[in-house]
């Protein structure tokens, strides 16, 4: 007998209450609102997504407000809205458009809705016509449309991410280059520095500051290892002498430790490369294995990995660990915070040498924004001289932020000057010498974002106990020179960069599968390694002993 039709009509909505569940339990976060001060009657209300900390979005709620009022007539607020990192962010956005797209457009088959966000969507060979012409017309229906998730700012992160959500058509084109072109030229905002994007072309994200990466080390944890050398270089946190004393924060939870780690792999495949610029293909293969070994000997002197990228450097300050590495504007608060406190130096800050571009910090306009005509003033406000002094000015002086000082490199080249730099929080800092040295090479790793932190999660993160039992046990053997059987067993990667495309396509294939697979056979080269290191007749005695 068959279902009544009421009966199968509530079995239909508890399945689609299923299907959605998964996705209404990623996005809820978005609506958890960071605690704000009362709006004035009648303000006009801003929601941002955002991972920028309470001063951040402390200082700039106050000067938007001001500006707001001067510039605009009006009063507003802004309702932060921080349901955790960047990634976070982006997995809320995605599934709340997913939600949104499915409920709006039923009538489209299930297939092309699954694919409305693919910027290839329609383009699959293996698909017949008519399926590629559903997929087509669902993509165009999504770009056509207005249709938001009640959000109408994105703000702060990498400038992948932002790539990202543009390219799947969540970010829209603000309009700034025509509001602003005064602004948007080389000699104030360039397009583009030392091979990093600071803005998009297509208008969908802009820079509102930039950032490098570097290593934050405790003295008076550094006073105990015999050698109490501070870190300088990416290669100094894989150091034998800092077993045990570093700390890693885990990639696949923020996408600004990912940049930091593709940071690396840059710097060596540059390296390989060599200085007459050849790039043949055998010398990017050593580059992109020397940078997996760096970040597989980080991994290895690591204490611990953290989820959380702040929490390297506040553990350093307190002591917990002796080295790190962090995002620049990290290191430089937690130094002058733990100086104020203990009236002493207890964190020490310096730039990675040679081995970090200056990436942006972008801010984005949602489809659909509620309130469009207000973010795009946001937006210009960001950009201005008058916020960006924000970033860099001391507390309390003119210009400068009222509580805090912020520890960020304006995106400004014009705030670089004598009139501007007696103000600056931190003496002596350009981002446009330092981009100097150091030239992004998107064409080597800009692809393959994912598939390095993919890949760290496979061969560092999840064999990290067989990891780290192998590269002590090379060490006491008297170092990698003196182990070069153990050492090509702890080096191995599943791939070469020759063969990134292929790796890619097959997490994509199969992501489970794939990273199993990977695990498990570093899980059985590092355990070869212990081995080899452990034989008298795999070490090699004329090598000298590493320090």
């Amino acid at each position: 007998m068959s279902a009544a039709p009421g009966a199968a009509t509530s079995a239909l909505r508890r399945g689609a209450l299923w299907l959605l569940l998964p996705a209404l339990l990623i996005a809820l976060p978005i609506s958890l609102r960071a605690p704000t001060p009362a709006a004035p009657a009648g303000a006009q209300r801003l929601i941002i997504l955002t991972p920028n900390n309470e001063t951040i979005r402390g200082e700039f709620a106050r000067g938007f407000a001001v500006w707001a009022r001067r510039e605009l007539g009006r009063e507003v607020e802004i309702d932060w809205r921080t349901p955790g990192g960047t990634n976070d962010i982006v997995r809320a956005i995605e599934a709340q458009f997913r939600a949104r797209f499915a409920n709006d457009h039923a009538d489209l088959p299930a297939a092309a809705r699954a694919v409305f966000n693919d910027p290839k969507a329609g383009t699959d060979a293996k698909l017949d016509e008519a399926a590629r012409a559903a997929q087509l017309a669902a993509r165009s229906t999504f770009l056509a449309s207005e249709g938001g998730i009640g959000v109408d700012l994105f703000w702060g992160g990498g400038e992948y991410d932002f790539r990202q959500c543009a390219n799947k058509g969540y970010l829209v084109d603000a309009g700034l280059a025509k509001a602003i072109p005064e602004v948007l030229r080389d000699d104030i905002i360039p397009q583009t520095l030392a091979g990093e994007t600071i803005y998009d072309p297509q208008g969908r994200y802009y820079g509102t500051a930039l950032s490098s990466f570097g290593l934050c080390a405790n003295p008076d944890r550094l006073a105990l290892l015999a050698d109490p050398t501070p870190p300088r270089s990416w290669e100094d946190l894989g150091a034998p002498r800092f077993i045990g004393a570093g700390a890693m924060a885990d990639p696949t939870k923020s996408g600004s430790v990912n940049t930091c780690f593709v940071m690396m792999v840059q710097q060596q495949m540059a390296k390989a490369a060599g200085s007459d610029g050849l790039t043949d293909a055998a010398r990017l293969d050593a580059g992109w294995a020397a940078g997996f070994t760096m970040i597989k000997r980080i991994g290895a002197n690591a204490r611990y990995v953290t989820d959380s990228a702040s929490r390297v450097v506040r553990d350093v300050g307190r002591g917990d660990a002796a080295v790190g590495m962090c995002i620049d504007f990290y290191g430089r608060a937690e130094r002058e915070w733990t100086h104020e406190e203990s009236g002493r130096d207890r964190l020490l800050y310096a730039g990675a040498v040679g081995g970090t571009s200056l990436s942006a910090d972008p801010i984005g306009l949602l489809r659909g924004a509620p309130q469009g005509e207000l973010a795009r003033a946001f937006m210009r406000y960001v950009l201005s001289a008058e916020a960006q002094r924000l970033w860099l000015y001391r507390v309390g002086e003119p210009g400068g932020p009222a509580r805090y000082a912020l520890h960020r490199l304006s995106v400004r080249r014009d705030l670089y000057t004598a009139e501007h730099t007696a103000h600056f929080a931190d003496a002596g800092e350009d981002p446009f010498v330092l981009a100097q040295g150091f030239h992004l090479h998107p064409e080597w790793t800009g692809a393959n974002f994912e598939l390095i932190r993919s890949t760290i999660k496979a061969v560092v993160l999840d064999p990290r106990p067989e990891l780290v039992a192998a590269w002590r046990a090379i060490v006491a053997a008297g170092g990698p020179e003196r182990c070069p059987q153990a050492m090509a067993e702890l080096e191995w990667l599943p791939y070469t960069f020759r063969e990134a495309a292929a790796a890619r396509q097959a997490l994509t294939d199969d992501r489970i599968g794939t990273l199993r697979r990977w695990s498990s056979a570093a899980f059985a080269h590092y355990a070869a390694a212990q081995r080899l290191a452990t034989q008298p007749s795999a070490i090699t005695t004329s090598a000298p002993v590493s320090p």
